[in-house]
């Protein structure tokens, strides 16, 4: 057999196999293209974010949206990094380290979440959606009164 024939051989041999890695990706070569769910791209040993390839030293992808930057942290698509941000429930907010209330971002210090609902004053207990400082009120069926320790009554 001569070199040439050998090298298409070789070709083939890489492609088949490539194939068979990859069945929704027409026939390449793995050294010259990465297969991201049927669809190829220039460039080997690439990540996939859903149909594109992308180097994750550069890139993160979040639920199949690409974004600039490596090793962040995704809230939903966008990617972020917790630094700097918060991520409630889908949506990202200014500042590290904070605490969610729905889909806001709080710093417990200040704030008290009562189902869903940021009222200032930390530390505070809840009444339904009420906070209210237990030192001075009392919660009785689901409503804030003045005086600590009231028995609730029908």
């Amino acid at each position: 057999m001569s070199s040439a024939t050998l090298a298409l051989l070789f070709i083939l041999t890489i492609s088949s196999w490539s194939s068979a890695q990859h069945a929704a990706c027409p026939p390449h070569t793995p050294s010259f293209h990465t297969c991201c769910n049927g669809v190829l791209s220039l460039g080997s040993g690439q990540s996939c974010c859903g149909t594109k390839a992308y180097n994750p030293s550069f890139y993160t992808c979040c639920n199949g949206a690409l974004a600039l930057g490596s090793r962040q942290w995704c809230c939903g698509t966008k990617a972020y990094n917790p630094s700097f941000y918060t991520c409630c429930n889908g949506v990202l907010s200014l500042g590290s380290r904070q605490s969610c209330c729905g889909t806001k971002a709080y710093n417990p210090s200040f704030y008290t979440c009562c189902n869903g609902v940021l009222s200032l004053g930390s530390r505070q207990w809840c009444c339904g959606k009420k906070a209210y400082n237990p030192s001075f009120y009392s919660c009785c069926n689901g409503v804030v009164k003045l005086g600590r320790g009231i028995a609730c009554g029908k």
